[in-house]
């Protein structure tokens, strides 16, 4: 990155499930980031996740 921090890897999270051009967005931050992609977290698997929790 620019200030000179080195990453391990960087996580996308999509909190929009209407969220438009997400194969362009994730190019774009796969483009900018210094480190590798790891996982896309889709805004379903972030809602089944809270309601597993409320139980």
């Amino acid at each position: 990155m620019a200030d000179g921090l080195k990453i391990a890897g960087w996580v996308a999270n999509q909190v929009d499930a209407d969220m438009s051009e997400i194969k362009e967005n994730l190019a774009s931050l796969t483009e900018l980031m210094s480190g590798p992609f790891w996982v896309m977290c889709q805004t379903s698997l972030l809602q089944q996740r809270k309601r597993l929790h409320s139980i």
